[in-house]
């Protein structure tokens, strides 16, 4: 049977009080990583939102450029490729959503599971 004594409670306290600072810590380091993944999530909003709005506004240059200038003239041509590169770009974007959702639940598990001692 175990005894209890003054010194024996202090040891179990600060036991205790160590699991709930690395568990806090843990908590912390987790929140710091979603804090970083939302500055990703933003960036990637706000690169299809360029990508949308700038094909758009090319397009219409190259419409504009077609009734002055013509539709063999070089500013035309040049005015298609980069509304043909932009919507290329475009075709990438579920991809890369799927790699940076990918990437952050791979972090998420990886910060998890780094602290266990898995056999």
């Amino acid at each position: 049977m175990r005894s209890w004594n003054a010194k024996t409670i202090c040891i179990s306290v600060k036991e205790k009080a160590t699991q709930k600072v690395r568990h806090l810590q843990k908590a912390a380091l987790m929140a710091a990583a979603l804090d970083d993944y939302l500055g990703a999530s933003v960036m990637f909003v706000v690169i299809g939102v360029t990508v949308a709005v700038g094909a758009y506004i090319t397009s219409q240059v190259q419409t504009q450029i077609g009734n002055v200038a013509g539709n063999t003239s070089l500013a035309y041509n040049a005015a298609g490729q980069a509304v043909s590169g932009m919507n290329t770009f475009a075709q990438w974007l579920p991809i890369l959503a799927i790699v940076l959702v990918a990437v952050v639940i791979i972090a998420l598990l990886y910060g998890f599971f780094r602290g266990s001692s898995a056999p």
